[in-house]
């Protein structure tokens, strides 16, 4: 059960870990008596708790299970990031603490990780504690390594499945207990011996090795084990759960070697593509200029002006996909940060030397949102995009409204709009109607999957355009401070 006062969080939550692990059932609750009510009515493995939420927090919560002898597994799962916390949180009981911060794939993979291996032990440790012989034969069925170490340190016994990881025989274990610290690999040893040689009543504890087995091979193992008690509260040992992680490992590193990679041939593509827009653009430039000179030396002769004209067009042509190559090469690059919508519209009607009488309307002084300096290019397209294609523009409008979940943020002029027809088109790339490239609106669309906004042109044809994007409330860094009047 994933308790979180935030709706949003469990939808993202239940999300990601289904995503990393079909087989999870996920149910919800709202806050500490709507989890209370659930649980007295239905079993669960383990509990996911945020920390802060209304009436009692996440540390209220695991007080009245462990007061009310409730031993459902519970998990801390919390953007709070103080130590405190994590540290309370353990002392009363808690069986991991997970921070919402960080990449999502790192934040998830390590909560769905966590609650496997919490929901594993959990069960394994119930079946040791109800019966020995039930833990005997859960260990026996089991694909892991699990093994039960007394006080003394002598093993009462060693799961099947050791053997196949291991490449050591049950046997071989029971007679040398010694034998697990033995097969730690030297790299690891300094770390996991001390633990291996400290039989402790207290707590989890959990770690990765690496072990080499039998035949010489090396393997991950993930190791976490508990203490062991008995009905009337005497220690009676640790008990493991190994479970081998080699491909896990190999896996992590392959992702790692192809991100390694892929950002090498980024910097390549990116060094290339600087280098080549510079030298082509020498020579474009070289190509004008002689143009212009030409046309000079040719004079009105409209026979030869109009193929002049056509190169003309073709050369222009060029420098806009060479400027589309360049912000395209830009997206998603710098990191997100706050940007003023006020300011960014203005230094774009800044860039546009030919608007003439235009009247400028701009209505976004106080929005604030989490993009990147691109943001300006995105308005210049819109403008440039009015100039080019509204033929009577003599007004454009910047403005927005605010929704329950976010901004919806308007550009609009009172030009001659966009066919119906086309709409449908309208970010393809390469689509035009013959006056440009067909390349601004779609850098546009890039630009939105990136941000994670969304945008549509909701106006009508004959009365002027209108791109109505929409932007999350996580993306509005002004959210709680906007009005509209």
């Amino acid at each position: 059960m994933h308790v979180d006062g935030d709706p949003s969080i469990q939808v993202i939550t239940k999300l990601m870990l289904l995503d990393l692990n079909s087989g999870f059932e996920i149910d919800w609750a709202c806050c500490v008596d709507e989890a209370f009510k659930k649980l007295s009515a239905k079993k669960y493995d383990v509990v996911v708790s945020d920390y802060e939420m209304p009436q009692k927090n996440g540390l209220d919560f695991l007080k009245e299970l462990k007061e009310q002898k409730n031993k459902t597994p519970f998990i801390l799962f919390t953007g709070k990031g103080r130590e405190e916390v994590a540290i309370q949180a353990l002392n009363l009981g808690a069986d991991g603490y997970f921070n919402k911060q960080g990449r999502p794939e790192t934040v998830y993979g390590e909560l769905a990780y966590g609650i496997m291996s919490i929901v594993d032990h959990s069960k394994a440790e119930l079946a040791l504690v109800e019966n020995e012989l039930k833990f005997r034969t859960l260990a026996d069925s089991s694909i892991n390594w699990v093994y039960w170490i007394n006080p003394d340190g002598s093993l009462v016994f060693v799961s099947p499945a050791t053997e196949k990881i291991t490449g050591y025989t049950t046997e071989e274990f029971i007679k040398n207990p010694q034998l697990i610290q033995q097969i730690v690999d030297s790299k690891d040893s300094e770390v996991v011996i001390p633990h291996f040689n400290e039989l402790s009543k207290e707590g989890t504890h959990e770690c990765e090795f690496q072990i080499k087995t039998k035949n010489g091979e090396t393997k991950w193992i993930s190791h976490i084990c508990n203490p062991v008690f008995d009905s009337e509260g005497k220690w009676r040992g640790r008990s493991t759960l190994n479970i081998d992680i080699t491909e896990r490992k190999k896996a992590e590193q392959g992702i790692k070697r192809t991100m390694d990679q892929l950002v090498l041939v980024n910097e390549k593509l990116g060094v290339v593509g600087r280098l080549t827009r510079h030298d082509v653009g020498n020579k474009l430039m070289t190509a004008k200029s002689n143009l212009y000179l030409l046309k000079k030396r040719i004079g009105d002769n409209p026979y030869l002006v109009k193929y002049l004209d056509n190169i003309d067009s073709a050369l222009e042509s060029s420098d806009r996909i060479f400027e589309f190559s360049r912000l395209y090469e830009r997206i998603g690059v710098e990191k997100p940060s706050k940007e003023n919508v006020f300011d960014c519209f203005n230094q774009a009607v800044a860039l546009m030397p030919n608007l003439g009488d235009f009247e400028v309307v701009n209505e976004c002084k106080d929005l604030e949102v989490v993009a990147d300096s691109l943001l300006k290019q995105l308005f210049y397209n819109f403008i440039d995009n009015s100039l080019k294609h509204g033929e009577k523009v003599t007004q454009i409008r910047l403005h927005y409204t605010l929704k329950d979940d976010g901004v919806k943020l308007i550009y609009e002029d009172n030009g001659v709009g966009v066919p119906e027809a086309n709409k449908s088109k309208l970010f393809e790339a390469g689509f035009s109607t013959g006056k440009g490239s067909g390349l601004g609106l779609h850098l546009v669309k890039k630009m939105m999957d990136v941000y994670g906004w969304t945008i549509a042109e909701e106006g009508e044809e004959g009365k002027g355009v209108k791109f109505a994007i929409s932007i999350p409330s996580n993306s509005v860094s002004s959210f709680d401070k906007i009005s509209v009047d």
